[in-house]
């Protein structure tokens, strides 16, 4: 399961909270999620900080969040291992 909690630390950026697993259907939501904040302009960033697992697909979405200059803060270090081990 992945929650997913929007706050507004400043007008105009999002900081969205993740808490769980980034697998299967939740990859799927947290990429439509992600797109429609992109798509209204406001600055993103994804706070991992209670992300338990990531899968493959997880991993890959969120390296390309990366890619299009959204921080992922308070990234688990074995969070942040899958996300580089998938990219090789």
């Amino acid at each position: 399961m992945l929650r997913l909690t929007r706050t507004t630390p400043f007008p105009r950026e999002v900081v969205l909270v993740l808490e769980g697993q980034i697998i299967a259907q939740w990859v799927e939501l947290l990429e439509e999620e992600c797109l429609e904040l992109l798509t209204s302009e406001q600055k993103l960033s994804l706070d991992l900080a209670d992300v338990t697992y990531v899968d493959r697909r997880g991993a890959r979405l969120l390296r390309q969040m990366g890619a299009r200059s959204v921080p992922l803060i308070n990234c688990p270090p074995l969070v942040d291992e899958m996300i580089k081990e998938d990219a090789s």
